[in-house]
């Protein structure tokens, strides 16, 4: 537990990387701001962050497997405080593209924590700790928003390369996983037995869990005593095509397609603007920015209930839960704000509405954001570390994450000005619909991992 908390601490930065957008943007804004932007340069800021994202992503399978999964945790903080520190320096648009694309390469790289993560716990916990990932996605979405309320973009930049610092310092105490130093590190044993007791304290505990670690990495028939890199090119190809590699491969694909096109993800990237166009007026106090900071604080306090449902429930009924409520609350979003006035000009309707009424189409929001962090911005991350073999998590799981990042690249550079075209209420339609076609597919096609070690979970996909 002590090892994911601290290797988390990397996914702080993916969120904050989301959210930092979201302020930084408005300021940039400003009629007296520093470095000034139009909505095209303003896009790109927003996005580049996703499209470098790949970069990091690819590379990051073939790195994890040749040097561990802990020296690539350590490797991924060196891009970001690069990054963060450019933004602190800038003094034109092009260096915050430079950072941007610098944290993008950098985010790819951290999904060596699922998989460390995955590799490192007990079949009991591990559900709760790769759900802990939410939490700390989820408290770095709202960091940006709680120092944006008292800090300029440029001094918040200096904050996060401490805590990029202190997160480098910090993975040093944790060990390397057992399970690349049987599988990648030339059946490395003793290592592996150092970390199985740092993680075990208990003799009786870490004895049986040695015992699991030995069978779940015995070769079998199929696939003898070769690592995988080493394997002949034939040999990788009749491995793509076991049911237990192809299966999980589409079903995590087709779920990270309706996890981006249900909004999940844009609506962090744009928040404070989105915002506005509702009304940006909620009631006393309670401005665009007030309204992103709660938003921030409930996604963290839903991911820590997420985290612990997970524990009890399993990834299918929260996935279906998350599902259903982002389409009903968006929907009615939606519903609501095409009766409540002129549909042609939304922000005008909006700003001449009761604070009562912007103040119910913001509780429709928060009750969609969090059904989004409930499951659908959580599970499928996660599903990399689970639903994958251990012998191509790392080079397969990076190529996802590259694809869904390109992917979630044109949408979120498409979306101001899809927004522009076919206004607010419908893009809420379509992330509507969205949210209910990708609850029907989980319904279908997703099985339950709650409970079953890694080799259990391959099983599933071999049965006929």
């Amino acid at each position: 537990i002590a090892a994911t908390f601290i290797v988390k601490m990397i996914a702080l930065q993916a969120g904050i990387n989301m959210a930092y957008s979201a302020i930084l943007l408005p300021q940039l804004g400003e009629p007296d701001s520093e470095i000034v932007i139009d909505k095209h340069e303003a896009s790109w800021i927003a996005s580049l962050v996703t499209i470098a994202i790949p970069i990091g992503s690819i590379a990051v399978g073939p790195l994890m497997d040749r040097f561990g999964r802990k020296t690539i945790c350590l490797a991924s903080c060196f891009p970001f405080f690069l990054g963060w520190l450019l933004i602190a320096t800038s003094q034109s648009v092009w260096s915050i593209y430079l950072a941007r694309i610098l944290a993008g390469a950098a985010g790819g790289l951290t999904t060596v924590t699922l998989v460390y993560v995955s590799e490192i716990t007990h079949p009991k916990y591990r559900a709760m700790l790769l759900s802990s990932n939410s939490i700390f996605v989820s408290f770095g979405i709202l960091l940006p928003g709680l120092l944006g309320m008292f800090f300029k973009w440029r001094e918040i930049s200096y904050f996060f390369i401490a805590l990029t610092a202190v997160t480098f310092a910090g993975i040093f105490i944790v060990p390397e996983s057992p399970y690349w130093a049987i599988v990648f590190n030339s059946k490395d044993y003793k290592n592996a037995k150092k970390t199985m007791q740092w993680i075990y304290k208990d003799e009786n505990v870490y004895s049986r869990e040695y015992s699991g670690l030995m069978e779940s990495t015995a070769p079998s028939p199929p696939q003898q005593s070769k690592k995988f890199n080493e394997k002949p090119n034939n040999s990788r190809m009749a491995l793509y095509q076991e049911p237990r590699v192809y299966k999980p491969v589409v079903i995590i694909f087709v779920i990270f397609i309706f996890q981006q096109l249900c909004g999940a993800y844009v609506i962090i990237f744009y928040a404070i603007e989105l915002l506005q166009k509702i009304g940006g007026n909620f009631g006393e106090h309670i401005t665009e920015y007030g309204a992103f900071l709660l938003l921030g604080i409930i996604r963290v306090i839903i991911s820590i209930v997420s985290s612990v449902l997970s524990r009890k429930v399993g990834r299918r009924p929260l996935m279906i839960s998350s599902g259903t409520g982002m389409g009903v609350f968006i929907l009615i979003a939606g519903l609501f704000m095409h009766f409540r006035g002129d549909v042609n000009d939304l922000t005008k309707a909006a700003a001449s509405s009761p604070p009562g009424n912007n103040i119910f189409l913001l509780i429709c929001i928060l009750g969609y954001v969090c059904s989004t962090a409930l499951g659908f911005t959580i599970i499928p991350w996660t599903l990399i570390g689970e639903l994958l073999p251990t012998e191509v998590k790392g080079l397969l799981g990076g190529i996802i994450v590259a694809v869904v990042y390109v992917f979630m690249f044109g949408v979120v550079k498409a979306f101001p000005f899809v927004i522009d075209w076919i206004g607010t209420e419908a893009m809420f339609y379509i992330f509507a619909t969205n949210s209910f076609l990708g609850t029907i597919y989980v319904y279908m096609f997703l099985p339950e991992t709650f409970g079953r070690s890694l080799k259990e979970i391959e099983n599933l996909f071999t049965k006929e």
